[in-house]
């Protein structure tokens, strides 16, 4: 009996520690992220497999934050919305990869691929979009 009693916790701390592999398997693809437009990036944020963020765009010349109101990270799987300001909202759902053959201080290393939805004046528009990091020279601070 006491055999079975220590492989049942050798299994369960085993299947901790993969769990939180996983958990944290995207934390280096924190970063800023081109977003829609040439002065628009998304920062990600991924700690302990936690996902949060906000998305900077320009309006009439000036820079706006909007923080992430909700933020999901499973696998390589994420959904955000952001909060609304002036009007304007976002929400997406895609999916995080990496290319293996760039280097890791280089624009796109990492990448996230999904759908985009603009809410802005009661209306919604999806685009497909490719987000992909920046090296740490090109973000600003």
């Amino acid at each position: 009996m006491r055999a079975v009693w220590v492989l049942f916790l050798s299994l369960c701390v085993a299947g901790i520690a993969v769990a939180q592999d996983q958990a944290s398997k995207w934390d280096g693809a924190s970063g800023m992220y081109t977003f829609l437009h040439g002065d628009d990036t998304v920062q990600i944020v991924i700690q302990h497999g936690k996902l949060s963020g906000y998305v900077t765009r320009k309006e009439h010349g000036t820079l706006v934050d909007q923080k992430f109101q909700s933020a999901l990270l499973e696998g390589d799987r994420m959904t955000w919305s952001t909060v609304p300001t002036h009007g304007t909202y976002y929400t997406f759902e895609g999916q995080l990869t990496h290319d293996a053959n760039a280097a890791k201080d280089k624009r796109g290393f990492y990448k996230i691929k999904g759908t985009v939805t603009i809410h802005e004046s009661g209306k919604q528009q999806e685009k497909q979009i490719t987000m992909q990091s920046l090296p740490e020279s090109q973000q600003k601070s």
